[in-house]
């Protein structure tokens, strides 16, 4: 039985990009170098307004942001060709993230993934780092039709994986994903990211529990 302030959790529900994966760093990358092939740099806000979005509306607000000539597929298939061999063969998962994984799993805790990444990303990443093994399904707002600052994504993995809300935790680096957690009353994570420094404060007042890493919650 695994339990955490006080509360029993059965099912742990993990993010990945800046929460289990190192890989906010790719997107960085991503966005510098599509961007500058259009003569365009990467405004000091765009990080942080595309934070919660899914794959495709990120497309869709980058094309209307920048106007750009190409359509939202056209975007999409050029991001997923220069990010598919990061995530295939480069994207690590953050220091002892394995090693908890492993912990809770040992505990009796199922886990699932809920993520803005297309499968076609995610599932490479975690087979790349062994642990795809270790998790009972992957979901995306698109399952649901909502973004995760909605409860509705958090709710739905409950409900695929036949536990109450209040016995799930939810792990995050963005604040409005853990009120989307909140709002569906599961305990939360927040999870600490060097590339999302502009809201950890927001992060550290919202979560129930806050991390720099891993590791502190083996202790």
């Amino acid at each position: 039985m695994y339990k955490i302030n006080d509360r029993i959790i059965k099912v742990a529900i993990f993010d990945l990009d800046g929460t289990l994966l190192d890989s906010l760093g790719v997107w960085s990358d991503i966005d510098i170098k599509f961007l500058s092939k259009r003569n365009l740099e990467v405004p000091s806000d765009y990080a942080k307004n595309i934070s919660d979005l899914s794959f495709k509306q990120v497309a869709e607000y980058t094309v209307k942001y920048f106007n750009l000539k190409e359509n939202v597929e056209d975007v999409m298939k050029e991001w997923f060709e220069m990010a598919v061999e990061e995530y295939s063969t480069n994207v690590l998962l953050k220091p002892y993230a394995k090693d908890y994984l492993r912990y809770v799993k040992d505990e009796g805790v199922r886990l699932c993934v809920a993520t803005n990444l297309p499968a076609s990303l995610s599932v490479p990443a975690l087979k790349n780092n062994d642990v795809m093994d270790f998790f009972d399904a992957i979901y995306q707002p698109e399952d649901v039709g909502k973004s995760k600052n909605h409860p509705d994504l958090f709710l739905y993995c409950a409900k695929e994986l036949n536990t109450n809300p209040e016995s799930c935790i939810v792990f995050e680096d963005i604040p409005s994903n853990i009120q989307g957690a909140k709002k569906a009353n599961m305990l939360t994570c927040g999870v600490f990211d060097s590339y999302s420094l502009y809201y950890q404060e927001d992060l550290k007042k919202l979560s129930d529990i806050y991390i720099t890493s891993y590791k502190e919650l083996l202790a």
